[in-house]
C-alpha cells in the first residue's frame, strides 16, 4: 500500500478602499491563490511543529504569539530561510480575534494591515511565532501595491492530508 500525504496553501488577499469599506465587508478585490509549488513550509518551522508535537516546545502558534508578515521581495523561497527577504518593507501583524483556526485537517491564519500600514509592493508572505520568530512557511507571489488608506486583509490557510 503506497500512501503519500499532501500539502496545500491557500493565500487570500481581500482589499478594502477604506477602513469603513472593511467595517461593511464592501471589498474592491478578493484574490484566492492555491499557492504554487516552490512555496513552502521551512525547515526551522517544520522542527517547531514537531517539538510542539511531542511537547518537546511550549511556545504555540495561537492568537497571542502568531503574526502574518508582509514584504516586497521575491526572492525564490529556501526551505532554510529563517525570515522574510525584503530588507526595508517588511510588517508583521497579530492575528485578528479568533485567528488562528482549526478545522477539518486546516489551519487558517488572518491578519489585517491598515490603512497606513504596508504600503508598498506585496510579494511575500510568512506566518510566524513571535517570541522566538520562528517562520512556519514562506511564500511569494504578487498580490499587488497597498496605497495609503487602503485596508487588506492576508489570510493564509495551510492544509495538510
Amino acid at each position: 500500500m503506497k500512501e503519500k500525504g499532501k500539502f496545500k496553501e491557500t493565500l487570500t488577499i481581500t482589499k478594502y478602499m477604506s477602513q469603513e469599506d472593511r467595517d461593511k465587508d464592501k471589498h474592491y478585490e478578493k484574490i484566492v491563490e492555491i499557492v504554487p509549488p516552490g512555496n513552502s513550509l521551512l525547515n526551522a518551522g517544520i522542527t517547531k511543529m514537531w517539538n510542539l508535537i511531542i511537547g518537546g516546545d511550549a511556545a504555540h502558534y495561537n492568537n497571542a504569539t502568531s503574526e502574518i508578515g508582509i514584504g516586497d521581495d521575491n526572492t525564490a523561497v529556501d526551505p532554510t530561510q529563517t525570515d522574510l527577504q525584503a530588507a526595508v518593507n517588511v510588517l508583521w501583524k497579530a492575528m485578528e480575534a479568533t485567528y488562528p483556526q482549526v478545522a477539518a485537517q486546516k489551519v487558517t491564519f488572518q491578519s489585517e494591515f491598515g490603512s497606513a500600514e504596508a504600503n508598498y509592493a506585496w510579494e511575500e508572505c510568512a506566518v510566524r511565532q513571535t517570541g522566538a520568530n520562528v517562520l512556519m512557511n514562506r511564500v511569494i507571489s504578487s498580490k499587488g501595491t497597498k496605497t495609503v488608506g487602503e485596508v487588506w486583509t492576508a489570510k493564509l490557510e495551510i492544509t495538510l492530508s
